[in-house]
């Protein structure tokens, strides 16, 4: 029996249900990832395996981990986006949406850190709203540098519009994006919006 039978076995065993999904059946861990049954009752069986699994398994505990309030899951995951070496096949976006979805203050520091590093890219997409709800100068300008980061300027622009400081309005106007992605859309509401004050 692999780990990631073990994980299922045990999750079974707890009373999750199996997943089914167009007819096929899933794992209990699916269940996790895509139902609204809370991982929290079952999330120190899961931590166990942060420290065990690699690639798409890793990826699919970081997924069932990654609900509001999972506070003492947030500095493992710190762990392993500052190790990313480690972990190969692991998509390190994960972890940051993960962070951002359980939103634990006290990680907030390390969090402006890494959205300060563009060695970490597209990972930190959804950390653009941690940024936001920040709600303090250093991070309002660190979403203002992040506009000229390719990886992450569409969520950086969407985050700014979000927060609503008009200061924000210049640097975006001035703010190249390419057309048909996520960015240009973005850029134009966040112009629309910031300039009407709504």
């Amino acid at each position: 029996m692999t780990y990631y039978e073990k994980l299922n076995e045990e999750l079974r065993n707890e009373g999750v249900p199996e997943h089914e999904f167009m007819g096929e059946k899933g794992q209990p861990l699916d269940s996790l990832v895509n139902t609204k049954i809370s991982a929290k009752p079952f999330r120190q069986i899961l931590i166990k395996y942060l420290e065990i699994l690699k690639g798409k398994e890793l990826e699919m505990v970081i997924r069932a981990l990654s609900e509001k309030g999972m506070k003492d899951v947030s500095n493992k995951l710190l762990v392993i986006l500052n190790n990313n070496e480690k972990y190969p096949n692991l998509a390190l976006w994960s972890v940051g949406n993960a962070l951002s979805l359980i939103d634990d203050k006290t990680t907030y520091s390390e969090v402006l850190q890494i959205c300060k590093t563009s060695k970490f890219g597209a990972s930190r997409q959804m950390l653009m709203k941690t940024l936001r709800k920040m709600n303090n100068e250093e991070s309002f300008e660190v979403l203002i540098e992040s506009l000229k980061d390719e990886s992450i300027r569409g969520h950086a622009i969407d985050e700014l519009r979000k927060w609503g400081d008009v200061r924000a309005l210049k640097p975006i106007e001035n703010t190249k994006v390419i057309e048909g992605l996520f960015e240009a859309k973005a850029k134009k509401k966040a112009i629309e919006k910031l300039k009407n004050g709504s």
